[in-house]
C-alpha cells in the first residue's frame, strides 16, 4: 500500500514519473543525439551494470561530461543505485585525488581513459544486457545521497558536496513551475553539465521536462552565436565570463524567449547588451553549488535586489543572509533551527528582495555560530560589548531589567512578561515593534532592517525596533501607547445557554463508614475499598497524577467525595459531600483565547472571558512559533508556559465571576490547531514545519493537569480535541460537532477565517476538509497600519460615491474613538471600498489618478491615506498602502482558491448554507469579500450564516457529553483532507485568483 505521505511529497512524485518512463519517448533529448527512448535503454543497461559489478551501493564516478550518458547515469542511479560522483575536471591528478579520498573502484566514462588499475571501468555504449525497470520496488528515498558534486574553492582546495533528490528535484520542480519550462523548449547551455548550474539547467531540468537540449557546450562568441543559429533555442544558459565576450558581438533574438546567468556576479553593463540585442529576459541566479539556487533578479524588469525563491525562508540579521531552503547541502553547518547564514554581506531591497553589497567577512564555525566581524574602529555600539551590572528601564511599566548579552530589547522584555509586538517574528519587517531608546549612544548601531523600515526623523527621535536593537549600557526604553499590545480580546465570547450533558468525569459523595481489616483474607487496596463504597469499577484505577494527589489524603474517610473520570480512573478524593463539578473548555487561538466555565452537573454555561495569546510576542503565524521553538529547545518551554498562563488567568477570572475557586474545576477541555495543541501538551512541533507537516497523532492522549502547569488540582484531567491534519485542527473538529453538516442533507460549506483559514465542506454521505495559507494579514498583522480587533480599531468602512472618499467607523466609545488602526475587517471594507471608487485597479495597482492616492517619485501609487495626521490617535495617517493590498491579494486569492478546488475534490457545484466563523470570520461583511473575489460567487446562492464561535460551542459541548468526543475520534479518521499544494494546478489558479473581480455596477 502506498504511504500518504509518498502519494503528497512532490519529490516522490517527480522522481516517480522520471522511473516509470520517458513520457514522450520519440522526441529527442540531445540535439543531435539521442531521443527520449534511447536514453532510458541506456540508463536500464547501467543500472544493471551496476547492479553486477562490485559493491553495488559503493559510490561510482564520471569520467565524461557527455550529457547523455550523465542524464542515463543519473536516471540509473536515483531509486537506489550508488551515489554518483562527479568532479569539476577530468585531470589525472582530479580523478588520482578523488580516487584516493573516496575510494571507488568503478567509473563511467566513453572513451575510456587511463586509470588506476583498482577502478573498473563501465562504458555504456558497450553494453548490453538491460534492466527490466528503473523503478525499485518500494517508493523511492528522496533524502538519500544521490550526487557528490566536487568543487574548487578559492582557495583552491577541492570539497566534495552531497545532493539529495530533494535538494535537486525540488530546484527542478520550482524552476520549471516558475519559469514555465516544457517539452516544447530547447536549451542551449555555455555551461558544462559537471557544474551544478550546469546539471540543473542544462540536464535535470530538460529531463523532468521533457525538453531537449543541445549536446555541445559552445564558450566561445562565435560558437555560441553559430550553435543559436542551428538549434533555434528558446532558453539560453550561461555563466558572466560568456556574456561579457558577447557584449561587443551579440547573438540575434531568433526563438530565444529566456536566458539565464550564474557561476558569479553578472556586470550590469554585459546583462543589458545581452537583453537590448536578444529583447529577452535575462534572469541573474544567486546561490552556489551547496546551497543550491537561493533568488533571482531579472534587470530587465527593474529589479535592482534578488528576490528569493518562493519556497525559500530568508531574513536578513545584521548585514547577513539567513535562509531555509530544501536546497542545503547536509555538509553546510545548519543551525538546529533550520537557518543557515551565507558569508556574503547583504541589505534589504525593500520587502521582498536583498541587494549583495559584498564578500564575506564572517567565518561561519561548523556549529553554526558566527565569529564577530573585526573592524578598524571599535566602539561600544559596533561590538556589542556590555559594562556588567548595567540595566535599562522598560516605559511606561517602570521595570528595571538587567541587560543580557546577545538579547535584542524584545527578547529582553519577552523574559521579564512585558510584552511587545512582533507581527513578523522578530525578522525586521513589519515595524510594529517601534521603541523609543535613551541615550542613543547606549544601544547598538542601527541595522539593514531599521534603516529600511525608520524613517531619519524617527530614527533621529530615538525609534528603534525592538526586535533588531540591542541595549549596550544604562538607558531607558519606552513602549509607545499606541504600540503597546492591548490584552483586549473580541469575538469569542458571545456564546451562552445550555447544553447537553453526559459528562466524561462525575462527582460520587460516600457517607458511611471507614476501611477496616479485611476477615476474607482476600488483598485490597484503598482503591479497591473506594470503588466498592461507591460500586464504580472506573474509581478502581488512577494514573499516577492522581495516585500522588491520593496518597496525601488526610481526611476522614466516613464522609467524602470522589471525582471519577469514566475512562482514566478515580482523579481526586475530596473531604465532605462536594457534588457540584465545574469544567473549564479553552479555545486556544493563535491570536486569542477564549475560556468558558462549564457546569458539568447541568450543563449550564456559567461566564465566559478572552484574551490575547501571550504567544503573539514570537510572531503572529504558527511558523514563526515553529522556528522560534526550532532555536533552541527551551524556548517549547517558554511558549508552552505562556500558553498554560493565558488558560491560568482565563480560568481564573471566570472563577471569579461565579465566586468558585480552582478546587471545583474537574475537568479541563481544550480545542486549538494543531500546532497550538501540541505546543500546550509541550510536544515539539518540529514536524508540523517541515513537509509533509504530520501531526504526532491525531487523538492526543489524556493528560494531567499538574503536567501542564494548570493551576487546578493536578490531577484533574485534561483531554485535547482530535485533529484532523498538520492545518486542521482541533477547533475545526470542534466547529464540526457543533454545527453538524455531517447529519445534514443539505451541502455546508464552513469557512472558519483567521490567522489561517480552514475550510470545510459536505454533508452526511462525506465531508472535505482543506487549510488555506490565508496569513495573519486577515487578524491586522503585516498590514501597515494593522492591528486587532480592539477599542482604536476601523473595524467597518464604506465608499461615500458622491465625495469618491472612503468613511469608517472606529471600535469603541461608541465609534467616537479616533483611529489608532485597522482591524481584519475594516481592511476587507476598506479594499472593497477603494475598488467601488477606482482607487484600486483589477490588478491590485492603485490608480495614481484618483483623489486620495499618493504616488511615488515615478508616478506610482503607494497608498491610499484613510485618516490624515490630525484625525489619527497616533499623529500619523492611516493608509492603505500598495503593500497592503498585494497582502490582501495573496490571503482572498488563498481562500476563494482553496473552497474552489474543495468543491471540486469533492465534486460538489452548489452549497446549501454557508457558515462563516472565528472571530474574524463571523464579525465582517461577507458581501464585501464576495466583492473582492475573496469568496466564491455559489455562496451567494445559498444561505449564509455568521457564526461568532463554533470552535468555543463545539469545545464546551465536547466538554459536557463524552459521546461528542467518542464521535470526534471517529470523524477524525473519516474525513477526508486535500492538500492543496500537491494540486498540480494549484499554483495557477492561485496567481489567478490574486486579481480582483469586476465590481457590481
Amino acid at each position: 500500500m502506498t504511504d500518504a505521505k509518498e502519494k503528497t511529497d512532490p519529490v516522490v512524485m517527480r522522481m516517480q514519473r522520471l522511473l516509470s518512463g520517458p513520457a514522450r519517448p520519440g522526441q529527442a533529448f540531445t540535439m543531435p543525439g539521442i531521443n527520449y527512448d534511447g536514453l532510458y535503454r541506456m540508463a536500464r543497461r547501467i543500472r544493471a551494470a551496476l547492479s553486477g559489478e562490485g559493491d553495488a551501493k559503493a559510490p561510482v564516478c564520471m569520467g565524461t561530461d557527455d550529457r547523455t550518458i550523465l542524464a542515463a547515469t543519473m536516471l540509473a542511479t536515483l531509486a537506489d543505485g550508488p551515489s554518483l560522483l562527479i568532479p569539476d575536471n577530468f585531470s589525472e591528478n582530479r580523478i588520482t585525488g578523488l580516487q584516493r579520498r573516496t575510494g571507488f573502484t568503478r567509473i563511467i566514462t566513453h572513451p575510456p581513459a587511463p586509470l588506476p588499475t583498482t577502478v573498473a571501468v563501465i562504458d555504456p555504449k558497450q553494453l548490453n544486457d538491460e534492466a527490466e525497470t528503473l523503478a525499485p520496488d518500494e517508493a523511492p528515498n528522496p533524502d538519500r545521497p544521490w550526487v557528490a558534486l566536487l568543487t574548487g574553492e578559492s582557495t583552491g582546495t577541492p570539497r566534495l558536496w552531497s545532493k539529495t533528490p530533494r535538494n535537486l528535484l525540488g530546484e527542478v520542480d520550482y524552476l520549471i513551475k516558475r519559469y514555465e519550462i516544457s517539452s516544447n523548449d530547447r536549451i542551449l547551455a555555455s555551461v558544462p553539465a559537471l557544474h551544478i548550474y550546469g546539471l540543473l539547467y542544462s540536464l535535470l531540468v530538460p529531463l523532468a521536462a521533457s525538453a531537449r537540449v543541445v549536446g555541445q557546450n559552445p564558450s566561445l562568441p562565435e560558437a555560441i552565436k553559430g550553435q543559436m543559429a542551428a538549434t533555434s533555442p528558446t532558453i539560453f544558459v550561461s555563466m558572466p565570463v560568456h556574456y561579457r565576450a558577447l557584449r561587443e558581438n551579440p547573438p540575434e533574438k531568433g526563438a530565444l524567449r529566456l536566458a539565464f546567468s550564474s557561476a558569479g556576479p553578472l556586470a550590469e553593463a554585459d546583462g543589458t547588451a545581452f537583453s537590448r540585442a536578444t529583447g529577452v529576459d535575462l534572469v541573474e541566479i544567486y546561490g552556489s553549488t551547496e546551497t543550491g539556487g537561493i533568488a533571482a533578479r531579472r534587470r530587465s524588469k527593474g529589479d535592482v535586489g534578488f528576490t528569493p525563491y518562493h519556497c525559500i525562508q530568508w531574513r536578513v540579521a545584521g548585514e547577513r543572509l539567513d535562509v531555509r531552503s530544501a536546497f542545503l547541502s547536509r555538509e553546510l553547518p545548519v543551525r538546529s533551527s533550520g537557518w543557515f547564514t551565507l558569508p556574503d554581506r547583504v541589505k534589504t531591497h525593500g520587502s521582498d528582495s536583498f541587494m549583495v553589497v559584498g564578500g564575506a567577512d564572517t567565518i561561519v564555525e561548523a556549529d553554526g555560530s558566527r565569529e564577530k566581524r573585526h573592524q578598524s574602529k571599535m566602539s561600544a555600539a559596533a561590538t556589542g560589548k556590555i559594562s556588567h551590572n548595567q540595566q535599562v528601564t522598560f516605559e511606561p511599566a517602570g521595570l528595571n531589567v538587567a541587560i543580557e548579552e546577545e538579547q535584542t530589547l524584545h527578547e529582553l522584555g519577552a523574559a521579564h512578561n512585558i510584552d511587545i509586538r512582533a507581527d513578523c517574528g522578530g525578522m525586521g519587517i513589519c515595524g510594529k515593534c517601534r521603541v523609543l531608546v535613551h541615550p542613543k549612544g547606549n544601544f547598538s548601531s542601527p541595522t539593514q532592517a531599521e534603516l529600511d523600515v525608520l524613517t531619519p526623523d524617527q530614527m533621529a527621535d530615538g525609534s528603534r525596533l525592538a526586535c533588531q536593537a540591542r541595549a549596550i549600557g544604562r538607558g531607558t526604553v519606552t513602549i509607545p501607547d499606541t504600540l503597546a499590545e492591548n490584552s483586549e480580546a473580541r469575538g469569542k465570547t458571545g456564546i451562552a445557554g445550555s447544553y447537553p450533558v453526559d459528562a466524561m468525569t462525575r462527582r460520587l459523595a460516600v457517607e458511611g463508614r471507614s476501611p477496616g481489616l479485611k476477615k476474607d483474607h482476600i488483598p485490597e487496596s484503598l482503591l479497591d475499598w473506594l470503588a466498592a463504597q461507591v460500586d464504580e469499577v472506573a474509581a478502581s484505577a488512577a494514573d499516577i497524577s492522581s495516585l500522588r494527589q491520593l496518597a496525601k489524603y488526610r481526611d476522614s474517610l466516613k464522609a467524602f467525595t470522589l471525582v471519577v473520570h469514566e475512562k482514566t480512573g478515580l482523579r481526586r478524593i475530596l473531604a465532605g459531600r462536594q457534588t457540584a463539578g465545574l469544567g473549564f473548555a479553552v479555545d486556544l487561538g493563535t491570536t486569542s483565547v477564549a475560556g468558558y466555565l462549564c457546569n458539568l452537573e447541568t450543563g449550564a454555561l456559567l461566564a465566559a472571558d478572552a484574551c490575547v495569546n501571550p504567544q503573539r510576542r514570537f510572531g503572529e503565524d504558527v511558523i514563526s512559533r515553529i522556528s522560534h521553538i526550532n532555536e533552541k529547545n527551551a524556548h517549547l518551554d517558554q511558549l508552552q508556559h505562556l500558553a498554560a498562563e493565558a488558560i491560568n488567568f482565563l480560568m481564573a477570572r471566570c472563577l471569579e465571576k461565579v465566586g468558585a475557586t480552582v478546587g471545583d474545576i474537574d475537568e479541563v477541555g481544550v480545542c486549538g490547531n494543531t500546532t497550538m495543541q501540541q505546543v500546550f501538551a509541550g510536544l515539539h512541533p518540529y514536524g508540523l514545519g517541515v513537509f509533509p507537516y504530520l501531526p504526532l497523532t491525531l487523538s492526543p492522549p489524556p493528560f494531567s493537569a499538574g503536567d501542564l502547569g494548570l493551576v487546578t488540582d493536578p490531577a484533574v484531567a485534561v483531554f485535547l480535541m482530535p485533529v484532523v491534519s498538520g492545518f486542521v485542527g482541533g477547533d475545526t473538529m470542534a466547529a464540526i460537532l457543533a454545527d453538524r453538516p455531517h447529519e445534514r442533507d443539505e451541502i455546508t460549506l464552513i469557512v472558519d477565517i483567521g490567522t489561517n483559514g480552514e475550510v470545510v465542506l459536505g454533508n452526511r454521505e462525506g465531508l472535505w476538509v482543506t487549510s488555506c495559507a490565508t496569513g495573519p494579514a486577515l487578524e491586522g498583522a503585516q498590514i501597515s497600519c494593522g492591528m486587532r480587533a480592539v477599542s482604536g480599531a476601523i473595524h467597518r468602512a464604506w465608499p461615500d460615491k458622491s465625495s469618491r472618499r472612503m468613511d469608517y467607523e472606529v471600535l469603541g466609545n461608541e465609534g467616537q474613538n479616533r483611529p489608532l488602526g485597522i482591524c481584519g475587517s475594516g481592511i476587507i471594507d476598506a479594499i472593497a471600498a477603494l475598488r467601488h471608487i477606482g482607487a484600486i485597479l483589477p490588478n491590485g495597482r492603485l490608480d495614481e489618478t484618483i483623489d486620495g492616492v499618493v504616488s511615488d517619485k515615478k508616478g506610482v501609487g503607494r497608498h491610499y491615506t484613510i485618516a490624515g495626521s490630525d484625525q489619527s490617535a497616533t499623529g500619523s495617517d492611516i493608509s492603505v498602502t500598495l503593500k497592503d493590498v498585494r497582502q490582501i491579494q495573496l490571503a482572498k486569492g488563498a481562500l476563494i482558491t482553496g473552497i474552489e478546488f474543495l468543491m471540486r475534490k469533492a465534486g460538489i457545484e452548489k452549497v446549501d448554507r454557508t457558515i462563516l466563523t472565528g472571530a474574524f470570520g463571523a464579525r465582517f461583511n461577507w458581501k464585501n469579500a464576495l466583492a473582492i473575489g475573496m469568496l466564491p460567487p455559489v455562496v451567494s446562492e445559498g444561505e449564509v450564516i455568521p457564526r461568532e464561535n463554533l470552535a468555543g460551542v463545539g469545545i464546551v459541548m465536547a466538554l459536557l457529553d463524552k459521546k461528542l468526543r467518542s464521535e470526534a475520534h471517529t470523524l477524525s479518521r473519516r474525513i477526508r483532507y486535500l492538500e492543496l499544494a500537491s494540486e498540480s494546478d494549484f499554483a495557477m489558479a492561485f496567481a489567478q485568483a490574486t486579481s480582483f473581480p469586476e465590481m457590481a455596477k
